[in-house]
């Protein structure tokens, strides 16, 4: 059943005009927000407790569901929870979409669009970036963001089924609160970027992998090994070094031109990427292993 919710949700996802209201994470702000006031009072907000405190309602009444309700129908139940798990973990519109808004401008050299596109796509602030260095920050963002919003929440829906998909995704909104909002306390900050760490280890390497088994095997592990020079965060260092090396391209966005055509490659890389993942959940569900 997971490998069907996999499936559908990347189905459904081609039509985020149709789901964005559903995936809208207004209310999700709303409830950081309330939460901060109330631990606040009692001076448990600032730390792991505050994080703690935070997730475990809202992961444990999905839990809650999920057992109760994932056999239902010899397992319907499981595969309506998990693709909803996956649409939110997705999150409100697309890659893709951010992608060719990105290409479209600065095709037109519309350079505002265009740095607002990558500046989102690479989750960094692209104020400060030069203009021949956004499409270097938009391939690097196609790598970060396809993590983030599908091999990270696929990777936890199949160890973890439905809940896994939603804490991930909650735990990066509880970076981007934290980042939004000078009071969240850098206690909270700490333990948001800890809880992140952790949830995408796993999955960033295994997307890594991937992107070296399609794409150039020894380049990408070298990217791999040299990126840790230009990043410090390791989950980014691992995916675009590996990204980039499997395009046969330099780490260092200042030693190439990233053309439109780079980009394109980049998406065409993290498609058949994907289709190793599902190539791998399908043999497992197969042999039993997963469900």
């Amino acid at each position: 059943m997971r490998l069907i919710a996999v499936l559908l949700s990347l189905w459904l996802n081609r039509f985020p005009d149709r789901l964005d209201g559903f995936r809208n994470v207004a209310y999700v702000r709303g409830y950081l927000q309330w939460m901060r006031r109330q631990l606040s009072r009692v001076r448990i907000w600032d730390g792991l407790g505050g994080l703690v405190l935070v997730l475990a309602p809202i992961g444990i009444v999905v839990l809650l569901v999920q057992l109760a309700a994932g056999d239902w129908l010899l397992g319907l139940g499981e595969l309506v929870l998990g693709t909803l798990a996956l649409l939110f973990a997705f999150g409100p519109s697309r890659v893709d979409d951010h992608l060719e808004r990105f290409v479209t401008a600065w095709r037109a050299g519309d350079l505002e669009q265009a740095r607002e596109q990558a500046a989102w796509l690479a989750e960094r602030k692209g104020d400060d970036m030069p203009d021949h260095a956004l499409p270097g920050l938009a391939l690097e963002g196609v790598f970060v963001r396809a993590h983030e919003r599908l091999f990270g929440p696929v990777f936890w829906l199949a160890v973890l089924g439905p809940v896994g998909p939603v804490l991930f995704r909650l735990g990066h909104l509880c970076r981007e609160f934290a980042a939004q909002h000078a009071n969240a306390g850098p206690g909270f900050s700490g333990a948001v970027e800890t809880f992140n760490w952790l949830t995408a280890w796993l999955p960033a390497r295994g997307a890594a992998l991937s992107f070296a088994l399609v794409g150039r095997f020894v380049e990408s592990f070298h990217g791999w090994n040299a990126a840790r020079g230009f990043f410090s965060e390791s989950q980014r260092a691992v995916l675009i070094g590996a990204g980039m090396g499997a395009l046969g391209l330099p780490v260092s966005r200042e030693d190439v031109d990233i053309l439109e055509d780079t980009l394109r490659e980049a998406r065409s890389l993290i498609i058949r990427s994907a289709m190793i993942w599902i190539a791998l959940i399908a043999l497992l569900t197969l042999t039993g292993w997963l469900r």
